[in-house]
């Protein structure tokens, strides 16, 4: 399930519950390009209950955020998992997008 969350008008957090693919992709998808189509400067994909991404999903992202630098805006992920974090930096994608790992219990 994959949830918007407006932070202000300029701003949009989406959380994505579970794993993002199979039919959250095709609504990932629908998000993101609702989301490119409006004049947000900051998307933020808050991943803490994702279990999973494909890499269809991880091409979402990257379409959205050249979407979102031609016109002056940006994506974060934040509160991934250790997981989701390795596959992501492993494709080097922390040096395109802001990656930030869930914060552990200790911390």
């Amino acid at each position: 399930m994959i949830t918007r969350n407006e932070i202000s008008p300029g701003q949009v957090t989406l959380v994505i519950d579970g794993s993002l693919s199979g039919a959250n992709a095709q609504e990932f998808q629908s998000q993101l390009e609702d989301i490119t189509s409006k004049e947000y400067t900051l998307v933020t994909l808050d991943m803490a209950q994702t279990t999973s991404i494909n890499s269809a999903c991880i091409g979402r992202m990257l379409l959205a955020r050249k979407k979102l630098k031609d016109s002056s805006g940006d994506i974060q992920v934040k509160g991934c998992s250790d997981v989701i974090y390795e596959s992501l930096t492993s494709l080097n994608l922390d040096k395109l997008i802001n990656i930030e790992r869930e914060q552990s219990a200790a911390t």
